[in-house]
């Protein structure tokens, strides 16, 4: 029997090549021989991924582990900051009242320039200073030090209440802008209420009619200061912003008369001896009811209102 066979006549393109026909025994060993040599071959491939894995896994613990050495402290004081400062993950209301004379007072009260008479307790003669230096400690984290007028990386610029006023409103036309619908919104400023302190003249005591010229401005109202106000709503209204400025200052200069004087209560009625003083107790700032400010409301209900 002849076991070799070579095809010549299927195509021409093979006629260089032979296929040769094994006996069914020798190709099945061959074939086994290759289907071991495959599997021995995966099998290594499949070893040499889980080494490469398993190093790269160890590799990654060994940089983590190094990376959390080195920046140990670092991350203990970010740690601690975010405790400090974070009031979702402690309860900021509950602690206790812990005497701190190291840290407090957080400032002396004689170097305030804010500081009103009704709060300077040294000034006006105690002597016992410890409430100074009480600290509310919360329960599990540290507030903050507070210390606004004392950031030495800030930068601080004396400015006069204009211009400190003129800033303000520029902050809050800048929210107005980009924080409110103004298609759904009715937008109002009303201006400063005046007052009748002025020393060089007489106040409010006394009075029973109305100022009568026309145009009055008290020496009280800084006229610049509405100059101000009108040119940030026009700057406004340039911005596709409109604001209804409620212009009260000026009717209300006329009302003098408008104020409690002495006929008042501050906590207590005016003695007999206050009373008979004016100059330092009739209180020119607030208004009698009925009265000015009623005015006020009628002004804002005529534009909410429009007939």
């Amino acid at each position: 029997m002849n076991l070799k066979a070579t095809k010549t006549s299927l195509n021409p393109h093979l006629q260089k090549k032979k296929a040769v026909v094994l006996p069914r025994e020798e190709g099945g060993k061959v074939e086994m021989a290759m289907k071991s040599q495959f599997t021995l071959r995966l099998w290594g491939l499949r070893n040499r991924f889980n080494s490469i894995l398993t190093m790269s896994i160890a590799l990654i613990i060994v940089l983590t582990i190094f990376i959390t050495m080195r920046n140990g402290d670092q991350t203990e004081i970010l740690a601690m900051e975010a405790k400090e400062l974070s009031a979702g993950s402690c309860d900021l209301f509950s602690g206790r009242w812990v005497y701190d004379n190291t840290t407090y007072p957080l400032y002396q009260e004689s170097g305030c320039k804010f500081m009103s008479d009704q709060s300077a307790c040294e000034k006006f003669g105690r002597r016992d200073l410890k409430y100074q230096n009480w600290r509310w400690q919360p329960h599990g984290c540290n507030l903050p030090r507070w210390g606004s007028f004392e950031d030495q990386h800030g930068i601080h610029k004396e400015i006069d209440s204009l211009r400190g006023y003129e800033l303000a409103l520029n902050t809050w036309s800048e929210w107005l802008e980009f924080h409110v619908d103004h298609l759904k919104t009715k937008l109002f400023f009303m201006s400063m209420s005046p007052t009748h302190l002025s020393p060089s003249g007489q106040n409010c005591y006394d009075e029973a009619e109305p100022i009568a010229e026309e145009g009055y401005w008290g020496e009280d109202t800084n006229e610049n200061m509405m100059r101000v106000v009108e040119k940030v709503i026009k700057s406004l209204r340039g911005r596709g912003v409109s604001v209804q400025m409620l212009n009260i200052t000026q009717l209300s200069e006329y009302r003098k008369d408008g104020h409690p004087s002495i006929y008042r209560k501050q906590w207590e009625p005016l003695t007999k001896e206050q009373q008979d003083n004016p100059g330092s107790y009739a209180d020119c700032i607030h208004w009698c009811l009925p009265g000015v400010p009623d005015v006020w409301n009628q002004l804002l209900y005529a534009y909410l209102f429009p007939e």
